[in-house]
């Protein structure tokens, strides 16, 4: 008794879009091509910036980095609570 994979239940735009996304994932792993990273402080050999994470006043310092390196990131939403 095997694996039964049928896909009858998926539309063929579910089926396109993702044929589409996996061959773009392809191509963009065998042209070896990635995105820049973020501006930041320069990593350290071996333990990159771990050292660099702030222990207090998070916001503080992740706002003055933000002038320091020109950034345009927005890390608002993902560093407050909504009550």
């Amino acid at each position: 008794m095997g694996i039964v994979f049928s896909l009858s239940g998926l539309s063929p735009f579910a089926i396109g879009l993702f044929v589409t996304f996996a061959m773009k994932v392809v191509y963009n792993a065998l042209n070896g091509r990635q995105l820049p990273y973020p501006p930041g402080p320069k990593p350290k050999f071996l333990i990159g910036n771990a050292l660099d994470f702030p222990k207090a006043e998070e916001g503080r310092v992740f706002a003055e980095w933000g002038k320091q390196f020109h950034s345009t990131l927005n890390l608002y939403p993902y560093f407050c609570y909504y009550y």
